[in-house]
């Protein structure tokens, strides 16, 4: 029970909008403040035409209140109905008709009050509307009680005078009190909800000036050292086609030219904060060297890494022609079978005709024409066929950055070989995942 009513009160005074919070406590204080009046009035033998009219209007705004919270859509209307009959009826009839009425009571008080509850609730026409009317009734009630004061109905007590207007003030006053209350309350969590807003802002305002000055220092840096090895790369390219018959100041063009491409990789790698991706996805080649028993994987005079992968069928899925000319070059070296295919579709056909383990490895583009390359993983690990979980399926892809390479792994692919391909590591993750690995699909 408890419960229950704690849970009402958080559903009509604090959890819900603001003129259904307004309607229920004034509605509150006016059942409780009319209620106190009727036991003080009965104390006082009170005629009973008052009495019955209070109680009345008692039992009235308890329907009120238990209709605006069945339905608190229609506030607006049930509002109008409580302003009209207090300020068009009932006030009317206790200030003219019951006993101890008039000037000298507390009516002009609940008067008053009338209006502040009528400026409260109504708006657009229907408050003009009630206004005016509300305005002609109290002046007509004033003049009637001037020009007839025989009309009114004295009390011979004279305290009651004093009592019934000293509880109408206090009991208005509440009212008036607790609403300047409520509206400053109101206003300023309304001030404080601006100001975290506006501290979020600046907040958020400092947080893009910060990622705007990164931004520029980022372009600064991209613009200046890029540029010095991109100068250098076509200025060595320019030089070495017009000396295309010295053998040696070529080989001396095209040196410098491939220091300044690995000086620009380091340069977006950095800027691009592309590094470490972890052990799954970077092997050490001298510790598999080291570990080589079978010569395939082995360093040459010059210290290049080399790899035998003859007898390997590897499957390249590429759609760019140079990158396709690239890659066979450099797998050329290796003695593998390569195959081709343009895009993720084609590579799919060509591993559903082919037998099972017939390719050992596949390097797969991701930004394919169609199904990209993590869709095309996805296909590959469900094919009905006994290579589909095991066959190494390595990315190959410009798409460098952290979430590239987890994205990768967590389609079904094993490794992701970076673009532009730097040779040692291809070499390095081929001859794992073709000679070493057990595969494990993350």
């Amino acid at each position: 029970m408890k419960e229950k009513i704690k849970n009402l009160y958080h559903e009509w005074f604090r959890d819900t909008d603001v003129d259904r919070r307004i309607y229920n406590w004034v509605l509150t204080i006016a059942i409780i403040s009319l209620a106190i009046i009727i036991i003080v009035e009965a104390g006082m033998q009170y005629e009973w035409d008052g009495l019955m009219a209070m109680i009345v209007l008692l039992l009235y705004l308890v329907i009120m209140f238990i209709l605006a919270n069945m339905y608190p859509h229609k506030l607006k209307l049930l509002f109008s109905f409580i302003t009209v009959p207090i300020n068009l009826a009932v006030f009317p009839f206790m200030f003219l008709l019951a006993e101890g009425g008039g000037i000298r009571s507390g009516m002009p008080v609940w008067m008053a009050m009338g209006f502040l509850l009528l400026f409260m609730t109504a708006d657009g026409f229907w408050f003009v509307l009630q206004f005016i009317v509300t305005v002609m009734v109290d002046f007509f009630l004033f003049l009637a009680s001037y020009l007839n004061p025989d009309m009114i109905k004295e009390v011979d007590n004279p305290f009651y005078y004093y009592e019934d207007n000293l509880i109408a003030i206090c009991i208005v006053s509440l009212c008036i009190g607790f609403m300047i209350r409520y509206q400053r309350k109101v206003l300023e969590s309304q001030n404080g909800k601006i100001e975290q807003t506006l501290a979020q802002i600046r907040q958020e305002k400092r947080r893009t000036e910060k990622i705007s000055a990164e931004k520029d220092k980022i372009m600064e840096d991209l613009s200046y050292n890029v540029r010095t090895p991109l100068n250098i790369i076509v200025g060595m390219s320019d030089m070495a086609k017009q000396n295309i018959e010295d053998t040696d100041k070529v080989k001396k063009c095209l040196d410098k030219i491939s220091e300044s491409s690995w000086q620009m990789l380091q340069i977006m790698n950095r800027i691009l904060q592309i590094g470490e991706y972890g052990t799954k996805n970077n092997l050490d080649p001298d510790e598999l060297i080291s570990h080589c028993e079978d010569g395939r994987l082995y360093r040459d005079a010059d210290g290049a890494l080399m790899l035998n992968a003859r007898n390997r069928n590897i499957l390249v899925v590429e759609d760019n022609d140079i990158n396709v000319e690239i890659i066979e070059n450099i797998l050329q070296k290796t003695y593998a079978k390569v195959t081709c295919a343009k895009t993720a579709e084609e590579a799919i056909q060509l591993i559903e005709a082919s037998g099972e383990f017939e390719y050992d490895l596949i390097l797969m583009d991701i930004q394919l024409p169609g199904m990209d390359g993590y869709s095309a993983a996805r296909s590959i690990r469900s094919m009905d066929r006994a290579d589909a979980i095991v066959l190494p399926v390595l990315a190959m892809t410009a798409d460098a950055l952290t979430q590239d390479v987890d994205k990768a792994l967590q389609c079904g692919m094993n490794a992701h070989i970076a673009k532009p391909i730097i040779v040692e590591e291809l070499y390095t993750k081929l001859y794992y995942y073709l000679f070493v690995a057990k595969v494990k699909i993350i």
